[in-house]
């Protein structure tokens, strides 16, 4: 197959010019939803304390979940939405991205910014998958004095791991890395871990455009 030079260009750039790149590592793509609603005249974000019957339940997190099969992330914050808190799809706009969050373990984040509207938010019932719905105002969100912790990665290698294969073997300068766990406290809600974090960037970033 790749015996004359002519012929192996020919195959390899009628492979590369039709290809389209995705990561060589899995990745878990999830979208969530900072939602803003309007109660009593004040702007409001919108948490869900997660149910005993999925992952990571009794944290607080975002509105949302994992991206299906070929949905595309707009799409699946929106539906997520919709099944989560029981709503109408024109109760949902959506304004934009937020930074996204690509996580050490593989997880890609995207972030959502918008609005629920058209719903007063005690009346919205949300789903078996969460607990209660948590409306935090802006203002306190921006106000608040969170905390931040570092820890680091470890990688724990096979005990066969040929470490003879590599110059300077075990001494080797492996690449070393970090996670920064932030915490927000709200009263009796506490907001950390993934959320947490894109909760932080989506603050810093109101900041700097409202210098």
């Amino acid at each position: 197959m790749f015996n004359d030079y002519e012929d192996t260009i020919k195959n390899i750039k009628s492979i590369f010019e039709n290809h389209k790149p995705e990561s060589i590592k899995k990745i878990n793509k999830v979208a969530v939803f900072i939602a803003l609603i309007d109660i009593d005249g004040v702007a409001h974000i919108v948490f869900q304390k997660r149910s005993k019957i999925v992952n990571q339940s009794g944290d607080v997190s975002f509105i949302g979940g994992h991206i299906e099969n070929k949905e595309k992330p707009l799409d699946a914050v929106i539906r997520e939405t919709v099944e989560e808190c029981n709503l109408d799809t024109k109760n949902i706009s959506v304004f934009g991205e937020s930074n996204y969050l690509l996580n050490f373990n593989g997880l890609l984040m995207y972030v959502f910014v918008g609005q629920i509207t058209g719903i007063n938010f005690y009346d919205i019932e949300p789903n078996e998958e969460v607990e209660k719905l948590i409306a935090i105002p802006l203002e306190d969100v921006l106000s608040c004095k969170y905390t931040v912790y570092r820890s680091d990665i470890e990688i724990k290698r096979d005990e066969n791991f040929p470490y003879e294969l590599i110059e300077n073997g075990r001494s080797y300068n492996f690449l070393k890395s970090y996670e920064l766990t932030y915490f927000y406290q709200f009263n009796d809600c506490i907001i950390w871990g993934l959320t947490a974090k894109i909760l932080n960037s989506f603050v810093d970033i109101l900041k700097n455009y409202n210098q």
